[in-house]
């Protein structure tokens, strides 16, 4: 063991998020292990469901770690992330190693683009050089499917086990309160039934009136419409998740036809057509009943 620091833990903070520990893990690993007798690794633990940042939980990276390295007695600890404060991470980071370790001293240790420039607690902090060019971020962009039985049981597994999705969408009634319409998109998809202009919402839209705005813009040309007003949020059956635990919460808007000719449709629309109010119920897709109901329920309010 070289240069053993007697009585000290060598605590490796890392988040590890890849298929298997890379060459630059394995050097700060081993780095530690020669330098201390008590090794731990704590990895960043995020609490949620699984992201593209994050997309091993705690446990599938403990026991990667531990098959990694059989023969070390490595203590391995979960540290949440802090929602906006590195002050409060570091204090909890801190707080884990007083609990586990009291009776010995802590160095950290971390290597490019690591937990260092964020730590601002009491204990003394060591980069190690960096000798694997890769980020985990790109190990994780390079994967790709083995398709393998494995591979299909894990992601049955994960399907099985994940919390439920509530899918954030958006949709629209554009109106003519003149002629009593509503216009209404048709896809090839649903044969002859038709549907409100909307869609799902991306992380970049911000508000629900934003997601309709956007739909409107993809959906109908040609024409002009009013300000969008807000009828309510509702839970619809949308038939792509049928039979599961995920939904569909969707913000319904309505807009006044202004001005323009005959409406053509966009990229995500195969049809348009304007459909008496009254036949709403009749030419409606299933999930967009409901929409249509309240629709009329909101037809005559005053905005």
């Amino acid at each position: 063991m070289l240069h053993a620091k007697l009585g000290t833990v060598g605590v490796i903070v890392a988040r590890f998020q890849v298929p298997e520990l890379h060459a630059g893990h394995w050097h700060l690993i081993t780095h530690v292990c020669e330098r201390h007798e008590d090794v731990c690794i704590v990895l960043g633990a995020r609490k949620g469901v699984r992201t593209k940042r994050d997309p091993l939980t705690f446990g599938e990276r403990e026991t990667m770690v531990r098959q990694a390295f059989p023969g070390q007695s490595l203590i391995v600890k979960p540290l949440s992330d802090h929602p906006f404060s590195r002050e409060m991470w570091s204090k909890n980071l801190d707080a884990l190693m007083r609990a586990t370790f009291p009776n010995q001293g802590v160095v950290l240790y971390g290597s490019r683009g690591s937990f260092i420039p964020l730590y601002t607690g009491e204990f003394p902090v060591v980069e190690v050089p960096t000798i694997f060019p890769d980020t985990g971020t790109a190990c994780r962009e390079a994967v790709t499917f083995p398709h393998t039985r494995d591979a299909r049981a894990a992601i049955i597994y994960e399907m099985e086990h994940r919390h439920p999705f509530m899918y954030s969408t958006a949709d629209l009634a554009i109106t003519n309160h003149v002629t009593d319409e509503v216009l209404l998109i048709g896809k090839n998809i649903h044969d002859s039934l038709l549907s409100f202009v909307g869609g799902h919402a991306e992380k970049s839209d911000g508000t629900g009136r934003v997601v309709a705005e956007r739909e409107r813009g993809e959906e109908v040309t040609g024409i002009t419409v009013g300000t969008l007003h807000y009828i309510d949020t509702v839970s619809i059956d949308d038939p792509r998740y049928t039979g599961t635990p995920d939904g569909v919460m969707t913000t319904f808007y309505r807009a006044e036809y202004e001005e323009g000719g005959v409406p053509a449709p966009g990229d995500d629309a195969d049809s348009l057509r304007w459909v008496p109010r009254m036949n709403l119920s009749s030419v409606l897709v299933p999930w967009h009943q409901p929409l249509g109901e309240l629709l009329n329920a909101h037809w005559f309010d005053e905005y």
